[in-house]
């Protein structure tokens, strides 16, 4: 299981909540819309590739996913953790 920390907020990546849910509370606690981000974002990005970020219908990258919790005001850590047997 991968973990993101922002500035002390945990949220779990598992099968059962996707990036893009995360990454919207992320937006929407650092006050920004989804126009605001986008243009943080630069790369053409658009509140309509926004949008379909955080409703998961968009694949995003690692380095959009850093881009994104930096403009934000946060960094990104990933640990990786051994799989419990069942």
């Amino acid at each position: 299981m991968g973990i993101i920390i922002t500035n002390r907020k945990v949220f779990k990546n598992n099968k059962n909540m996707k990036i893009g849910k995360e990454l919207k509370a992320l937006r929407i606690e650092a006050g920004l819309t989804q126009a605001q981000i986008a243009a943080k974002l630069g790369l053409g990005y658009k509140y309509n590739h926004v949008s379909a970020i955080e409703n998961d219908k968009r694949g995003i990258s690692f380095v959009v996913i850093d881009n994104w919790a930096r403009a934000c005001g946060c960094l990104v850590e990933i640990s990786f953790h051994e799989q419990n047997e069942q």
